[in-house]
């Protein structure tokens, strides 16, 4: 059952994404003949589950518009999914629910913002590193949190990180943990030196964004865009792969390249796995300017915690992120 909502999941994003209309209401059967359907209820099924996610915030009668429900979720700030009535569903199947049902709706913020919708995600320890000194990051997340990547990349349409991680990890970007589709893989920076390596792992779509023009490549998307200061603007950059069909983009990393979406207001919810584990040194995950006082900090508009097998994960929305 946790492999049928996964992927009436996968669906739903699908739908959303298709769908150019306002959404008030989402309806999915789950069980071995998914259906997903907007503003509509599917019909009930006596082998399925069926669960109503509720859109509009202002919408208060519609989880009485289905007879047979087994689930009503209302969802609200980007990143919370909350029953509005007691949930007939498995546990498991509540969960996949409450995590990522919000994250399918990215394209229906994307439109209304002209702009990529951004997620970011690090694993890091109790004392906020990312990595040691050397750069080795291995395993500080645990299982569920690679898995819990992999259905992230499923979900966007896109994965980006900064050429210098590229050249340093060599990841794949690629879904291999889950089913679904490949996002596009998406790295910004000037120097594109270990390109090669993610034409050789997949034959999934790469796009190239930098601030001088990429000489052109067969299968590769590039992007040109001005720096201010040095930099890229990341708004601009949302707005270009928006523009690309490219509606939903996870970030993960490395610092630097989520320190600047971060600075610029562009990260729309930050996913941090938090391990239980204390360096003492070593790489932090975000480099912002220096403050003098606490009241200067950067403060989340909204939050949630998320149980990660034996670990958790903080999520949360910037002040700049409205849904």
């Amino acid at each position: 059952m946790v492999q049928q909502g996964w992927s009436a999941l996968c669906e739903l994003a699908a739908a959303v994404k298709a769908h150019d209309l306002s959404i008030r209401y989402c309806s999915l059967r789950i069980g071995m003949h998914n259906a997903v359907r907007i503003n509509e209820c599917v019909e009930y099924c006596s082998d399925c589950y069926t669960v109503i996610l509720v859109v509009d915030p202002h919408d208060l009668q519609i989880e009485h518009a289905a007879s047979g429900i087994d689930a009503c979720y209302r969802l609200r700030e980007l990143i919370h999914c909350e029953p509005s009535a007691e949930s007939r569903l498995p546990q498991a199947l509540h969960y996949m629910i409450r995590v990522y049902a919000p994250y399918c709706f990215a394209s229906m913020y994307a439109k209304r913002w002209q702009r990529a919708f951004a997620v970011s995600h690090f694993a890091q320890s109790l004392d906020g590193r990312i990595a040691t000194e050397s750069g080795d990051a291995k395993w500080i997340g645990n299982d569920a949190n690679l898995i819990h990547a992999h259905r992230m990349r499923a979900l966007c349409d896109g994965i980006l990180i900064g050429a210098k991680t590229l050249a340093r990890d060599k990841p794949q970007l690629t879904v291999r943990h889950v089913s679904g589709r490949n996002p596009t893989r998406i790295v910004l920076g000037s120097e594109f030196d270990a390109l090669d390596h993610l034409k050789q792992v997949s034959a999934a779509p790469i796009c190239l964004i930098s601030s001088q023009a990429p000489a052109p490549q067969d299968g590769v998307d590039t992007v040109h865009l001005q720096c201010d200061n040095g930099l890229m603007s990341s708004t601009g950059i949302l707005a270009a792969l928006y523009q690309r069909d490219i509606h939903s983009v996870y970030i993960e990393g490395g610092a630097k390249t989520t320190s600047h979406f971060l600075r610029e207001g562009a990260l729309d919810v930050v996913q941090l796995h938090i391990a239980p584990m204390i360096f003492g040194s070593g790489l932090s995950a975000f480099a912002m300017p220096q403050i003098q006082y606490a009241s200067e900090s950067l403060r989340f508009a909204s939050h949630t915690y998320v149980p990660v097998d034996n670990d958790m994960m903080f999520v949360g929305t910037l002040p700049s992120a409205t849904g």
